[in-house]
């Protein structure tokens, strides 16, 4: 973990404890950061996977479309948009196996930020999902890969050769171990400055 990581111990062990950690997307803190610059108001984001980051994403972004597998996790989280009065997510119940026929719906090119954080079968993993969404994000726009350190994940970057990748280390709140979560950037035309 990079120094910052560790030197944040303390306050995110802080915040497990007076569960501020449930306001905000369970990843490291770092992408959570670079995420909350890069969101605006006119950001469309694809979420698979839903969870507390639903809300959270709503509250920054135009319009959310997150596609959920579990009744049980899709019932809390329609709860907790209702009660925040989000009315700018689309939150779907969907099988994971059709995941990948709903991502291809999507407009090309329509997408600002596809979070990747579902749950995984034999057929669909979030390496499926990675091949299945790049053509719907905008040129200039974040690919989320959470949980980017596991092995089974590491063929991410030679599907994304032309992709900058930001990779964050960290701790999440819970359970309080180390994670990595890479952000890439769709290839634009101008630098990488004028695309983020």
């Amino acid at each position: 973990m990079p120094v910052g990581a560790w030197l944040a111990i303390p306050w995110v062990t802080f915040g497990r404890l007076v569960r501020r950690g449930n306001r905000v997307p369970w990843m490291v803190p770092g992408a959570v950061r670079f995420l909350n610059r890069h969101i605006t108001a006119r950001s469309v984001i694809l979420e698979l996977g839903s969870g507390r980051s639903t809300a959270w994403y709503a509250a920054r972004a135009s319009r959310v479309v997150s596609l959920e597998s579990s009744d049980s996790w899709y019932a809390e989280v329609a709860e907790q948009l209702h009660r925040l009065r989000l009315d700018n997510c689309d939150l779907r119940l969907v099988s994971l196996s059709d995941f990948p026929a709903v991502i291809r719906e999507q407009s090309d090119a329509s997408i600002d930020v596809a979070v990747i954080d579902c749950q995984e079968n034999a057929k669909v993993n979030r390496i499926t999902c990675v091949e299945a969404v790049t053509d719907k994000l905008k040129p200039g726009g974040l690919l989320v890969l959470d949980d980017a350190d596991r092995e089974r994940y590491c063929s991410a970057p030679l599907l994304l050769p032309r992709w900058h990748r930001f990779t964050f280390i960290g701790l999440k709140s819970v359970p309080l171990v180390a994670n990595q979560t890479d952000i890439y950037v769709r290839p634009c035309s101008g630098a990488l400055n004028e695309c983020i």
